[in-house]
């Protein structure tokens, strides 16, 4: 054999040997990354089974392709408050208006969303696809069922009609007049 062979082979068992080492290296790294958690596991995607079919809706927000925890997330974001709620407060000539935002309710969001998805996946496979079938041509918007919070909205109350309040005033005498003592009617309170 030749010195020019043996050169080139020594070369390629070093190069080899040398890529073989990084390799190990590297896997090993890999490894402790992983095993003290630095490094982890993509998380499990959400099935098919966990998400809402199309044509649900929970107050009008469409829940469609959303998990539980999504549609959830969605409601929050939507700053969802009852319709029908909005009052007028009115004493005299002075008048508050009062919507069903400012009132302390639970809207009871998760059962809702429970109560949607219980609808989307109960039943068996075959009851399944005959609600996913009904949904595309009759979609189904779950209402919320919102109670007031009954701790909460007396000082709520109070404080919205804090500008109504005064004071009760006792006349006083503002002048004699005529052998008469003059004084304005006396105010109630409110």
């Amino acid at each position: 054999m030749s010195e020019q062979h043996m050169d080139s082979k020594k070369r390629n068992i070093i190069i080899g040997s040398s890529v073989a080492g990084a390799a190990a290296v590297i896997a090993a790294i890999i490894a402790v990354l992983y095993f003290t958690g630095i490094l982890s596991a993509p998380a499990a995607q959400p099935t098919d089974d966990q998400r809402f079919s199309p044509g649900i809706s929970i107050a009008g927000i469409d829940v469609a392709g959303m998990t539980k925890e999504e549609a959830m997330e969605a409601l929050l974001r939507a700053e969802i408050y009852p319709d029908g709620y909005d009052i007028q407060l009115v004493l005299e000539d002075q008048t508050i208006a009062v919507t069903g935002k400012e009132l302390p309710f639970d809207l009871h969001l998760q059962a809702a969303v429970d109560e949607a998805y219980e609808y989307n996946w109960h039943g068996t496979e075959r009851e399944r696809a005959s609600k996913i079938e009904e949904l595309s041509t009759t979609p189904k918007d779950f209402a919320l069922n919102p109670t007031l919070i009954r701790e909460e909205l007396e000082p709520r109350l109070a404080e919205l009609t804090a500008p109504l309040n005064r004071e009760a005033q006792e006349p006083t005498i503002t002048g004699y007049y005529n052998g008469r003592f003059e004084a304005p009617e006396p105010l109630d309170g409110r």
